[in-house]
């Protein structure tokens, strides 16, 4: 309802969340595929690549579409770590709901991250292909982390914020030497 009412002329990609498919039920998921047609997506525009992928396989443990989301991931991440660039530098972004740790990197399972046993395997990718940063939401509170030199920044929701947090939007300001952001609170 609510895409429906967005410019058709501005690219959408999306990423499922944890309410968009709960729990990762085979009838949830096949309910959002029906509706959005994709769970993942990788274009490239200029030097950046954006790759979005769908966190709540990995949050949840789901096989196989765990494993083969990785497999899937890592081919990405391999084509825009050699993608030919106008400068020196390429920009590799991701996008998923769920980050990848919530407060440290060292913190107990918890439904606001990656389980700790999965969260040494997508790191340890990510910086092989030089991923720069990770952008997510789910956790209502937004935050920013650096994990290894890649900045994980979790999004203040546009709705329903925690902790004294404030609904918005992030407009990011993508330049040849990276990005920054500005947050517009939504009043």
């Amino acid at each position: 309802r609510i895409i429906a009412r967005l410019d058709p002329s501005v690219p959408l990609h999306i990423v499922p969340g944890n309410h968009d498919i709960r729990g990762f039920k085979s009838e949830n998921y096949k309910r959002y595929m029906e509706l959005v047609g994709y769970d993942r997506f990788s274009f490239k525009k200029g030097d950046c690549a954006f790759i979005g992928f769908d966190s709540n396989c990995i949050q949840n443990h789901v096989q196989p579409q765990e494993g083969a989301q990785f497999e899937w991931l890592e081919n990405e991440l391999r084509k825009a770590s050699e993608m030919t660039t106008s400068t020196d530098r390429r920009h590799i972004y991701l996008f998923c709901h769920c980050p990848i740790v919530y407060e440290k990197y060292d913190e107990d399972d918890n439904h606001n991250a990656f389980p700790k046993d999965l969260r040494d395997k997508y790191l340890e990718l990510f910086k092989k292909y030089g991923v720069e940063a990770v952008f997510t939401g789910h956790s209502h509170i937004g935050t920013t982390l650096d994990l290894e030199g890649i900045r994980t920044i979790n999004a203040d929701p546009v709705a329903d914020a925690f902790g004294g947090h404030k609904s918005g939007i992030y407009v990011y300001h993508v330049t040849p030497s990276g990005f920054t952001y500005d947050f517009k609170a939504i009043q």
